[in-house]
Order: C-alpha cells, then structure tokens, then sequence
C-alpha cells in the first residue's frame, strides 16, 4: 500500500500535464493505486470540487470512459475517500428508497436492501455491487429491515404476521401474529433497537413495543402518525429502546401547502413493559429530516436541521420539553453542529452501536448548485458528506456526494446518506450532473470510513 500512495502522490505532481492526468484517473478508479494515505477532512474550510481535469464537476460521471463500473471505485480528488459505485442504473430512472434507517444494510454492513423503479427488491453486495438475492418475498416494502445482530436475517411485515427473510436459505418464517394489520412507520428511522429485541410496530393503528424475546407485547397505545397523506410523519424506536420517537406533520391548509411539525418522544419502561402515552414535545423548528442517536453519555438526540431562524444542523436531546412558542429555549438547550445555508437541505443517519455510536453521517444537499452549472458560490460542508459527533461537533468530512438539480424537484437526486448500524459505511445517492430526458436518475454509492487513518493535512 505504501507503493501506491507514493504512486498517487506522483500522479498529483505530475498531473499539469494530460496524459499524466488522464492515466492518474484511470488508474485511481480501476482500483490499481489503492486507497490514499488520508480519507476526510476535519477543518472548517470551504473545499469546491475540481472543475477541470479528470474529475471535472461537470463532466466526471456516468457514460465516460474514465467512469468506474458497478463495483469499482474512484478517490474523492478533495477528500480523499475511496467511493465505490454499487449500482449501474444509467441513464435509467431510479427506483432507489434509501434513507436515514441503518435497516437497509445487514448486521455485518456486507449487504444492502435496494428496489428498482418498478418497486422490486435486491440485496446487493456492498464490496461489489453484485446482486445477492432477487425475487424478494412479496410485500415487502420500504419498512423492511434487516436485523441488527445477524446478518443473514431481514424482517418485514405481512397483513398481520411479523415475517423474517433468510438471505442464505431464500426462504421465509412467520415471527409473530399480531392482532391487527401491521401498518407502515414512515420508513424513514430505524424501528429496531440495536440490541434486535425490541421493536416498534404499528399495530392496526397504534404504535406498540414488542419485545421478541419475551414475546411481549407492551401496554401503551400511541397513535400512529404515518397516514400515507401529504408524507407526514414517521416513527421509529431510539437505539437504546427507551424512546418512541415520532415526528408528526400537522396540515393547516390542504392539499399540503403548509403545515407544522412536532418532534415527540414517548419514554418506554422495560421493567413495567409499557409505553408512556404521554408525549414530550422536544423540537419545532424544522420539519421531518433527521434520525436517532443514543449517545455514550446515555441520552438520545435526534439529528436535524434548525430552519426557523437560523440555517443550521442541532443535536436535539428527546427528552427534554420544550414549547413550540419558545424557540430560543429551543436552541440554547442543544448543541448546534454545523452552520448550513438557507440554500441547504440535507438528510441524515445515525449510528445504532459500537465505537463510533456517537456520530451521525449528514449529506447536505445545495439547492444552488444546478445541472452543468459553476456550483454558485461555494461554502464549508456544500455539497458533501459528513460525520459529525453529537456530542463534541467534531467533524470528518468525507467526500462530494456530486448529486445536482437538488432544487429541481428531483427527489432521486438527493443523496439520503445511510450509515450502517456500526458506522464503518456509508451509502448514498447521486447522478453526478446526468439529467436523462427528464428522467428521475441516480446510482447508489457506498464508502467505507476510515475512523483510524488521519485527516487530510491538504
């Protein structure tokens, strides 16, 4: 490896001159050269991607010769992270579904839930993009799950049965009864705590813990706030199974021109079995993009955006209360992480367990920055993905996610950055500047983060 960083290093120097630069790229996204020495970024600086060369913003991508293939990875030119492209789905429409919830990769991050624009499910190798399983069982959707302590098993729902998938015997088996239709939960935050015995399920209506070991179904009746009615609301189950987290959209004038948001909590009793019914209200002040993260000091914060009056990233603790009416309690009671734009959206994942369940990833997705455009003025955190820590707000940034036309509508080109349940990958979204006659495009992409390595002294 030490050969091949000298390697990448010489291309660097030698790259004024094109054939240098154009045998560099090929070499670096055919996996010849190997990793660089660093793979992100911990200062504040503004970092804009390369707009000549071979990895020119407007033109690397799919449909080059210098372009990796499904299972073939290139180096980010500014921070240094290998990104491996896992799907080849160009110049077709994107069926993709991933999100905040760590439920799309397996226990052990070697596999990834993915559905295609006609709704069909695959599981996915992550190291090479090759299609595991296909034909998944029908019925299941976008809540399914896999478990976060085996990696051979994915839950998911069936009218009333609670079912699991096994990936090595293509077979299913039926977990539970329940007595009500199993009904969706937004399929956005993780419904799983990490330890897989808890679970949240909405219940015919009603959100209720079940705890699989015991075979419990807790008392407490939260109504379910995902009603498939202008997108609103999720629910999901904290990391450490001891809240209920939902985010309820109230509309005030239909068809879903504006509305409210509420961020609730319900603390769950293991030792009652039962679910609070009544709510915290822990945060207003922006709408539904966010996810859980039960942090080493022992409380959970949910991960969003503040977007009343300041454009920024916040670490929320669910258990606090607060009032919608009080913003500036709001924000002085937690931890800003990142300063953002108002030209800023973003999605975000949390880290369920391990050495690294303190941080969330975030892809901050610029509104500014359209097809085959200059990227408009460039910014610290524009256009990339990043870990941040919940708890400190340190950062390492990782890469440019390079999905444009954000702001145009195109919901497959938000890049909806999924961490795995132990943080060592990532996955997320990106067309790289490719509008297909108007087509929703994007391929997944996944990276591996190199929590040991330095950061980048460049």
């Amino acid at each position: 490896m030490t050969t091949h960083r000298g390697t990448v290093a010489r291309c660097r120097r030698g790259s004024h001159r094109a054939w240098a630069a154009s045998l560099c790229a090929t070499l670096v996204v055919l996996g010849v050269l190997g990793a660089p020495a660093t793979a992100y970024r911990k200062d504040g600086g503004t970092f804009s991607p390369p707009v000549s060369g071979p990895f020119a913003y407007n033109t690397f991508g799919p449909g080059t010769p210098s372009f990796p293939g499904r299972g073939r990875s290139y180096v980010d030119p500014v921070f240094g992270t290998e990104v491996r492209r896992l799907t080849d789905e160009y110049p077709g429409t994107s069926g993709s579904q991933l999100y905040a919830k760590n439920g799309f990769w397996n226990a052990d991050g070697t596999r990834l839930l993915h559905f295609r624009s006609d709704g069909s499910g695959l599981i996915l190798d992550t190291a090479t993009g090759a299609v595991v399983r296909s034909g998944l069982p029908g019925g299941m959707n976008y809540d399914a799950s896999f478990s976060p302590v085996d990696p051979d098993v994915l839950y998911f729902f069936d009218g009333k049965d609670l079912r699991s998938y096994s990936l090595r015997t293509d077979r299913t088996a039926k977990l539970k009864t329940f007595p009500a239709r199993l009904g969706g939960l937004g399929a956005s935050v993780d419904w799983i705590d990490r330890t897989g015995r808890h679970m949240l399920l909405n219940v015919g209506g009603m959100l209720r813990v079940w705890d699989r070991q015991g075979d419990v179904l807790y008392t407490g009746d939260v109504p379910a706030v995902h009603t498939h009615r202008c997108g609103e609301g999720w629910a999901g189950l904290s990391p450490d199974g001891r809240f209920v987290v939902t985010q309820k959209l109230v509309v005030r004038e239909p068809p879903c021109q504006k509305f409210e948001t509420a961020h609730l909590s319900f603390a769950v009793d293991h030792q009652a079995r039962a679910v609070s019914t009544t709510p915290t209200m822990f945060w207003s002040l922006c709408g539904d993009h966010g996810d859980l993260v039960s942090a080493s000091n022992g409380r959970t914060y949910f991960v969003g955006f503040e977007c009343h009056s300041e454009a920024a990233v916040y670490a929320v603790d669910v258990a606090l209360p607060q009032q919608a009416e009080d913003g500036d309690k709001q924000r002085r009671e937690n931890r800003r992480l990142l300063k953002t734009r108002w030209t800023d959206t973003g999605h975000f994942s949390g880290v369920s367990r391990g050495e690294w369940a303190d941080w969330a990833a975030v892809s901050i997705e610029s509104t500014d920055d359209a097809f085959d455009s200059d990227g408009g003025p460039w910014a610290p955190f524009k256009q990339e993905i990043v870990m941040v820590n919940v708890l400190t707000g340190e950062t390492r940034r990782l890469a440019h996610h390079r999905s444009r036309g954000i702001g145009s509508g195109c919901y497959r080109c938000t890049p909806r950055v999924s961490v795995s349940w132990d943080g060592a990958r990532l996955a997320w979204s990106s067309n790289f500047n490719r509008r297909v006659n108007g087509r929703d495009y994007a391929d997944t992409y996944v990276a591996v983060v190199r929590w040991s390595e330095a950061a980048s002294p460049r």
